[in-house]
This record gives structure tokens, sequence and C-alpha cells, in this order.
């Protein structure tokens, strides 16, 4: 039997080596070589011999080499490489996120733009981010964009999902294969599975103009691409599905102008009425937040993409209206 020490050193490794498949950008090699090596949690070389193989393989072996060479050295990969970057200390990883540059969110300059060459600044597994996109992240119950990425050797790769990092810096877009090839610094051209793309806008924007015309308080919602939904605590309140329907129609066919603009968090918590949704609240922390204005029909602060005219919304019609409680009823919504 070892020794009580190699059994301890043993279990720390399996644990790190458990970490490392959910790893995220932020920690690199050089950080985690000065952790292995000075700070003697996991010796390198019983990392290297429990590295097994495949994905893991490949970054504990990183992480051994790391250790090797210690810090200093002009080796050690540069903090935005994030190819091997491994989220075991989320003190160091919030640290090392804030050294890459924030991430350029195309999508709220330009909601229609379907297209856009870009470039890689890190790499996890089948998980690319990159320094400016046209791809909205999951988030505020509107679903991550979908679409292709297209590198110089004329692979084509499907996006399947788009997240934001945990720390909202950076967007992290799922790739369909772990084994694209792609390197931080490679320049890609990036597309938009637009048809469902402009589908959500047209959604969220209804799902704004239905909030409108029942002013209660919202406690969720989930936007979609064939149906959307909103839940309401309706109390007293009453609403019928066909009377819904005609006007919100009515907006629809008014065509009115969608302008997005911002509020700070100040004037915000002077007008804590601006947020309807009481299961998700504005992101804080990072400057003004974002609000979407219906000209003369709905004012509040949301970060989804919109169409610019409720004209494009097209004819919709509420499906039905179901009981989810003594208070609370979800309106369901599609579009016709």
């Amino acid at each position: 039997m070892g020794s009580p020490r190699a059994s301890s050193q043993a279990l720390r490794a399996i644990g790190l080596i458990h970490q490392l498949r959910n790893f995220a950008f932020g920690v690199t090699l050089l950080e985690i070589g000065h952790v292995l090596r000075h700070d003697r949690l996991v010796a390198p070389d019983l990392l290297h011999r429990l590295a097994g193989h495949g994905s893991i393989g490949r970054r504990v072996g990183a992480l051994y080499n790391a250790a090797e060479s210690g810090p200093g050295t002009d080796k050690a990969p540069n903090a935005c490489d994030g190819r091997f970057n491994a989220r075991l200390f989320p003190e160091v990883t919030k640290q090392q996120e804030l050294k890459m540059p924030k991430v350029k969110r195309v999508y709220y300059d330009d909601s229609y733009l379907t297209k856009l060459r870009a470039t890689v600044t890190a790499v996890e597994g089948e998980w690319i981010a990159l320094d400016q996109t046209i791809f909205y992240p999951l988030g505020g119950g509107q679903p991550g964009d979908t679409g292709q990425v297209f590198g110089l050797d004329g692979r084509v790769h499907k996006v399947l999902d788009t997240r934001k990092s945990d720390s909202n810096d950076q967007i992290r877009h799922q790739l369909d294969t772990e084994d694209h090839g792609l390197q931080p610094g490679d320049s890609v051209d990036t597309e938009i599975d637009w048809e469902r793309r402009y589908r959500h806008m047209r959604m969220h924007t209804c799902m704004h103009l239905l909030g409108s015309l029942i002013p209660v308080p919202v406690t969720g919602g989930s936007v979609g691409a064939e149906k959307s939904r909103l839940d309401f605590d309706l109390g007293t309140h009453e609403i019928d599905k066909d009377d819904l329907t005609k006007r919100i129609n009515a907006l629809v066919v008014e065509a009115h102008d969608v302008v997005f603009g911002g509020i700070t968090e100040a004037e915000l918590d002077e007008r804590p009425e601006l947020v309807r949704t009481m299961s998700v609240q504005p992101p804080r922390g990072a400057g003004d937040i974002r609000t979407v204005r219906i000209s003369g029909v709905d004012f509040q602060p949301c970060g989804g993409t919109h169409v610019s005219n409720t004209s494009e919304i097209g004819a919709v019609r509420i499906s039905k209206i179901e009981n989810k409680g003594k208070r609370n009823r979800r309106v369901h919504l599609l579009l016709e």
C-alpha cells in the first residue's frame, strides 16, 4: 500500500483532472505550472502518470510541461491563449479573464448582420471565443444563436449553441466537434442561422407588446422560433385570448418604431417599475443597462435582439392561456 502522502496527492490529482473536464477560459499554463511546481499541491510526475488518454490526457500533459518549465520561461503560453486554459482556481480565472479584451457584441450594433469575419481568441474543446461576434448568447429567455464557422482551411463547422462566459466578458461558441483544428489567432468567417434568429427577433419584440397589454408583473418567459410564452402574476386581473390576439395584432400593424438606448443603474433604481420580469433582473456592474423602447407602447431594460419596427412581426395569435396556480397564468404566443 502506498504512503498516505502519495494517496492524498493521487486524490488531489484525480480531482484536478475531473475539473479539467469542465475547464473554462482563464488560468494560463504559466500560472498552473507555478502552483504545481512551487506550491506543491500535486507532484507533476503524478499528474503525468494519471493523465490517461484523449483530450483530458493532453491537457494534463500540458500542465506537466508547464510545471517543468516553471514561471519566467519564454515558452509559457500567452494569457490569451486558451487552448489549454483550465478553470482550476476561480480567483485566478477572474483576474486572468480581465486581461483579455472584452468581446465586441456586434449583434447589438446591427442585429440584421448575418456574416462577419472574426479572430479566434480562445479555444476550449468544442467551444471557441472570438474577438467580435454576431452570435447572440443564451440569456433573458432568448436562446443562443446557431450558425456556421468557416475556417481558412476550407472546413465548415456548425455552431450548435452560444453562451456567455462566467464573467460575461467573453462569448463562447459551441462547434460540432473538438477536432476543428482552430487555434487562437486564426481568422474565421462566421454566419448565423438568419431564419431562426429573425424569428427570435420578431418573437421577442412581440412579447414586449404582449407585456404592455397585461399590466401585472411577469414571473417568467421563454422566446422560441416556433412559439413563445410569458407567465404573469395575474391576481384578480382577467384576460381573454381572443381579445389579446386582436389587440396585439393592432399594435403590430400600427408600425411602431423600436429604439435602443441605455439607462444607468442609478436611474433604474429610481424607476424600479421598468423591470417587469420578476425572475430575470438586468445585469449590473458593466456600465449602462441596455433599454428597448417601442415608441408610444413600452419601455424597459432588455438585452435581447429585436426588430426595428413592429410591422416586421407579422400576424400573431394567442394560442392558449394556462392556469399555473392561484395567481399565475401562462400566455402562449404563435407567429402565424
